[in-house]
């Protein structure tokens, strides 16, 4: 999973450049929920819009990689789903800016469709696809090390076949802004 962000408790520190003087501490708190025990998060200042110095923390979790791959479906093990969800949340809460993954929006979404059904049985991820939004700023070249980081704001579309009754097709933002699109009964055009 790759997050790039803003925290609201340095930003000063942020914006006058001072990166070294957010406490390792402090981001590794912010993070430790989401990691596992095993791991400790990398974090790298990333500068975007070059001369503006709009200077975001970029980390790249190992840990959480391909949260749901399309094609693939999931029977059980809801709670830790809404689990991770909710610690994803909370972190977005503790930013100013934020930028999520898909897989990070994979999990935001899996965890709408459990708040939404009552009763699931089944979830499968059967369609994915992004769009870099054009914008005003962003990382200017080839980045070695995250195509991610290249992309200054990104459109997902994620479909979910739901019980294999439904599908609910959704909408997200980097920022964690979901909606749902679309909702479909599949059974009534079987």
């Amino acid at each position: 999973m790759e997050i790039r962000f803003r925290p609201k408790e340095h930003l000063d520190a942020l914006n006058s450049g001072e990166i070294d003087s957010i406490p390792q501490s402090y981001l590794n708190d912010l993070f430790s929920e989401i990691c596992s025990s095993k791991e400790t998060p990398k974090f790298k200042a990333v500068d975007y819009a070059a001369g503006a110095d709009y200077i975001w923390i970029y980390a790249a979790l190992a840990g959480i990689v391909h949260a749901i791959a399309l094609g693939e479906q999931i029977n059980n093990g809801f709670e830790g789903w809404a689990k991770l969800a909710k610690k994803i949340i909370k972190l977005i809460k503790k930013t100013d800016a934020i930028a999520l993954d898909k897989d990070a929006l994979s999990v935001l979404c899996i965890n709408t469709i459990l708040e939404l059904q009552p009763e699931i049985h089944s979830i499968k991820k059967i369609i994915e696809y992004e769009t870099e939004v054009p914008a005003a700023y962003g990382y200017g070249g080839e980045c070695e090390y995250s195509k991610f980081l290249e992309k200054a704001q990104i459109y997902y579309i994620q479909g979910y076949e739901v019980n294999s009754k439904q599908l609910l097709l959704f909408g997200a933002r980097e920022n964690g802004d979901i909606e749902i699109l679309k909702y479909i009964d599949i059974v009534k055009y079987r």
